[in-house]
């Protein structure tokens, strides 16, 4: 092969072999979630922002049983968020509902 073939053939390999890695570390990184972290989402609405009483209605659905004890607008890591605190069989839940999209960004959980 000569030269100029040899070199584009390793270009084109190493591009498709930096975009399935970059593709593979967008997806899945593990930072501690679990699994069913961002399933009780919704869709943002037509007017592209969800309101408090939907954030209410998420945090519920991933905390079944729970009682909502507040609601508050805040800005966690440059995104505009819902802060809600769910009380369920005694253990507190605050979920970082965000306020465009519905996905749960955070749910820690503070059972002492």
């Amino acid at each position: 092969m000569n030269r100029k073939a040899t070199a584009a053939v390793f270009a084109t390999g190493s591009l498709i072999v930096l975009g399935f890695g970059g593709a593979a570390l967008a997806g899945g990184a593990d930072d501690g979630r679990p699994p069913a972290f961002a399933s009780p989402s919704v869709t943002a609405p037509a007017g592209g922002e969800v309101t408090a009483d939907e954030a209410r209605a998420i945090a519920l659905r991933a905390v079944p049983g729970g009682t909502v004890e507040s609601v508050e607008r805040d800005t966690e890591h440059g995104r505009l968020v819902w802060d809600v605190d769910v009380i369920e069989g005694g253990v507190e839940h605050d979920l970082d509902v965000d306020a465009t999209t519905g996905e749960i960004t955070s749910h820690q959980i503070d059972d002492d």
